[in-house]
């Protein structure tokens, strides 16, 4: 009777039986919704929770450096990136002391504050923990499929995240449970374009082409439970050009001649890095996270706005005869490079330039 018993209690379990007891009385996720603590803190952690519950998904992506002919580069791996190409293959991460998946039970109901604080709060206790084991093999899968947005902004951007779990198994001090296969669910985030910029720290400098180019660094000081990403915007249009302006405000529009580029690096960026590649002392090698580039803008026709335009605005500095020059950027459609997403950047001041003499 107690092998019938024993045989009973393996059925039960969804997929999963093992040679001690069981872990988990109840194991339904299902109508949890997969949370993180922000674009700037912790990563690499998602999580599920289910009252005094919580499923939490930890990876590690890591980086994989590359030495070519030229200079070295690199791969970043982390694992929720906002990147959708045509017929992107599925991540796959092998379960390791990095890459875990927790089921913890709490004495009281959890909410997301409780992993989003930097000092975890002393209630709710936790009063089991279930964790895959670092040696007991396993994958996370994660596919990315962008959501369509009808009318495309920066904000209407949005990613799904298309988590399986297969073959891992938990182990807690009753014994161990192992699953098959486990559907963790969809992780939603939205895009990881916010043109930051700040005219106070982010200041114009020239490249020695075309371009001036501005960016700002997302995680001063480097905090690695955070993404470290910086954020470059280029404006092609050169010197020569400027001095022709009359004084006062000038109207142009994007063109392939007088173009902006958004990028988004993994990794601290300096200008030597940005306009000529170089990596200095660079260490680790920033990788490109994303390329956006401006399509061609339109002036306004009858009722229709104009697209796409630049408005240039040159002052004389007093007692000199150089001039400062400031940029505002209006109704800008951008397109990533290699994909099919778009975004419109309604306003946005570039700040002011004053050519070297």
């Amino acid at each position: 009777m107690k092998k019938y018993f024993g045989l009973l209690c393996c059925l039960i379990a969804l997929n999963a039986c093992d040679d001690g007891e069981m872990v988990f009385d109840s194991f339904n996720f299902d109508d949890a919704r997969s949370a993180d603590c922000g674009l700037d803190n912790a990563i690499n952690t998602v999580f599920k929770i289910n009252d005094n519950e919580a499923l939490i998904l930890k990876i590690d992506g890591g980086q994989t450096f590359f030495t070519g002919a030229g200079e070295p580069y690199i791969v970043d791996l982390f694992p929720f990136r906002n990147e959708m190409t045509a017929n992107s293959p599925a991540k796959i991460y092998t379960i390791s002391n990095d890459n875990r998946v927790i089921y913890r039970v709490f004495n009281g109901t959890v909410t997301n504050s409780y992993f989003c604080s930097q000092i975890p709060p002393i209630s709710p206790a936790v009063i089991d923990e279930s964790s895959t084991s670092g040696t007991g093999g396993g994958t996370i899968e994660i596919t990315t499929r962008i959501i369509p947005a009808d009318y495309p902004s920066v904000a209407a951007i949005k990613y799904q995240h298309s988590v399986i779990l297969k073959n891992i198994t938990f182990i807690n001090s009753q014994g161990t449970t192992t699953y098959e296969q486990f559907n963790y669910g969809i992780y939603e985030r939205g895009s990881n374009v916010s043109f930051a910029f700040s005219p106070l720290t982010d200041p114009i400098q020239r490249c020695s082409d075309a371009r001036l180019i501005r960016f700002h660094d997302r995680n001063i000081g480097d905090d690695p439970t955070k993404e470290d990403l910086n954020e470059v915007l280029e404006f092609t249009i050169s010197d020569a050009e400027l001095e022709a302006l009359d004084v006062g405000d000038t109207p142009i529009y994007t063109s392939e001649a007088n173009k902006l580029t958004y990028k988004i690096f993994s990794n601290d960026v300096d200008s030597n890095f940005v306009c000529s590649g170089t990596v200095g002392n660079l260490n680790p090698i920033p990788g490109l996270y994303d390329e956006f580039v401006s399509l061609s803008g339109v002036p306004a026709q009858g009722e229709i706005p104009a697209t796409g335009k630049i408005t240039i605005t040159k002052t004389p500095i007093p007692g000199t005869e150089n001039f400062t020059y400031s940029f505002l950027f209006s109704a800008v459609k951008f397109k990533d490079v290699d994909g099919a997403t778009t975004f419109t950047l309604s306003t946005h001041l570039f700040g002011s330039y004053t050519p070297a003499n």
